[in-house]
């Protein structure tokens, strides 16, 4: 998965979630597509609510 696809996920599932959405089993999808932790994941849309 390339960096800009992944971080257009993230953005997708930071903005998913301020609407109300259960991210929880689209967080452990997007981490074993990208080869990542779920916690950096999670973490990485945490920042990415708390810039916006």
């Amino acid at each position: 998965m390339s960096f800009d696809k992944f971080r257009a996920s993230l953005v997708r599932l930071a903005e998913a979630e301020n609407d109300g959405e259960d991210i929880s089993g689209d967080i452990g999808h997007l981490a074993a597509v990208a080869r990542v932790n779920r916690s950096d994941v999670r973490m990485q849309i945490t920042e990415i609510q708390q810039d916006a």
